[in-house]
């Protein structure tokens, strides 16, 4: 059964890792960018299609990652515009 998983590496980063039962193969790299936010690089080109599910994967991954900051930005009242006069 293949499998999409997230490796965290050091300084703010994690791998984003097609596995199945005969190969291992790096797809992507999730970076906290400038501002503060996790994103997506891929770093291999696929021939082809990208698959509903790969792509659902990797949002749900960035989702689980960026929900803090979010929470932090919406409460903060020097970054949110909610507390904006």
């Amino acid at each position: 059964m293949s499998k999409v998983i997230l490796i965290k590496c050091p300084r703010r980063r994690y791998e984003v890792v097609y596995k199945d039962e005969i190969r291992k193969q790096l797809i992507g790299e999730i970076i906290q960018d400038v501002d503060g936010y996790y994103k997506f690089f891929p770093v291999t080109k696929i021939a082809g299609y990208w698959s509903e599910f790969f792509l659902m994967t990797v949002l749900g991954f960035l989702t689980q990652l960026n929900v803090s900051w979010d929470r932090h930005c919406q409460t903060d009242p020097l970054i949110s515009d909610s507390k904006a006069p």
